[in-house]
């Protein structure tokens, strides 16, 4: 059990944090809402927006044209349309980058992303609609709704000739993610989606059951603790290492200064999770030690049991019912609390230093609550009077 559990740790871990990315809308907006403030991001954005709006505008050509209307020297005429249509060039960069830097353009990101997360459910249902689709190898996104204000910004700003051309669809788009396994990526969501939901209660389940099944139980957590550690290490030398991938083939494209952010924002999510791991790993490692029989953990443990024992011996009889039900059942109140930590923490989103660090001081709360219970004095049982008392 503990072995089959271990094979399939990094794996779900990786796959319940897709899953949760994409088929989550709460976390999917949450992973894809901040890249619209980031510095990086939007000087991309600005600048591909702004790449396609002045290929289809020949601004020199406007310009020469406008004055050779007014000018019939053609040398004064080609020595003013260079700078001026350079003038009008960075006009519309700047114009451009101001809109993205706006309000108006993250509520817009905001709510194309919205549709965008269910356009990509769709595409991986192997049923694409929306602003998101997978191409070959490639996740693409649509952008042509920010294109389209953007340029209804520029014209009421006053350039007129941004609003007299259509962006071709090529220059609408955004490759959001490139793989060679991305077009095996369907038939991978069919088989697994239905599993990805509960993954982690699973493997967090088989763990607890090898821990049940084992005959040296702090070795096993010991040894649980110290694979969770590895594993949350590995992993994110594995996302490094993505990350440099990820980066090297946007390099030299419009995207290449914003790789780095992107990549960043985007896995932060796991990256808390594999952080949680690890932490997850020293938090199971101390607990092997404080149920251990080494001399250190009998030591602490019996100094913590005998002075909970000492607040519950000072506690009034009224509560003798309660701690004699707990004491008679301690076994089964403490795989109650188990179970139930293994559930908050693992399930849904909730695989997160925050939650995890809350879930575990709960627990800890109840085990106080149990050491104290046990030092509760019961009242010794009546003696039944003897025939010559009577």
């Amino acid at each position: 059990m503990f072995v089959l559990a271990a094979l399939l740790t990094p794996v779900a871990i990786v796959g319940h944090w897709g899953h949760r990315t994409f088929n989550d809308p709460a976390q999917y907006l949450a992973t894809v809402v901040p890249l619209a403030s980031d510095e990086a991001v939007q000087e991309s954005l600005s600048t591909a927006i702004s790449d396609a709006i002045l290929a289809r505008v020949d601004t020199e050509e406007l310009v020469s044209g406008f004055l050779g209307n007014l000018l019939e020297n053609s040398p004064i005429t080609d020595a003013l349309a260079g700078p001026i249509s350079a003038g009008i060039e960075s006009l519309i960069r700047e114009a451009v980058a101001g809109a993205v830097a706006s309000e108006e353009f993250a509520n817009a990101w905001r709510r194309l992303n919205e549709v965008a997360q269910k356009s990509i459910v769709a595409a991986l249902s192997g049923e694409p609609s929306g602003p998101v689709d997978i191409r070959g190898d490639e996740l693409v996104l649509d952008i042509s709704e920010l294109v389209t204000g953007i340029q209804q910004g520029l014209v009421d700003k006053g350039i007129t000739a941004a609003g007299n051309f259509t962006i071709p669809e090529k220059d609408r788009e955004i490759v959001l993610f490139s793989s060679p396994v991305l077009g095996q990526i369907r038939t991978i969501y069919a088989f697994t989606n239905p599993i990805l939901e509960w993954v982690l209660v699973m493997i967090a389940a088989l763990f607890l059951i090898a821990f049940a099944l084992s005959r040296r139980r702090a070795r096993t957590i010991t040894i649980l603790g110290g694979y969770l550690i590895v594993i949350g290490i590995t992993l994110q030398f594995a996302l490094a290492q993505a990350a440099a991938s990820f980066n090297n083939q946007l390099e030299g494209t419009v995207f290449g200064p914003a790789a780095e952010a992107f990549w960043t924002i985007f896995a932060a999510y796991l990256l808390d999770g594999l952080t949680s791991a690890v932490v997850l790993g020293i938090v199971l490692i101390g607990a092997a030690w404080f149920s251990s029989n080494t001399s250190s953990g009998r030591a602490v443990r019996g100094a913590v049991l005998n002075g909970l024992r000492t607040i519950g011996e000072s506690l009034p009889e009224g509560f003798a019912g309660i701690a004699g039900a707990v004491t008679r059942n301690t076994s089964t109140v403490l795989w109650v609390i188990a179970v139930l930590w293994v559930f908050l923490v693992f399930e849904g989103q909730a695989f997160n230093l925050d939650t995890g660090f809350w879930v575990t001081l709960l627990a800890l709360g109840f085990l106080t609550v149990l050491g104290i219970l046990r030092g509760v004095r019961t009242p010794a049982p009546a003696t039944p009077a003897s025939g010559l008392d009577a």
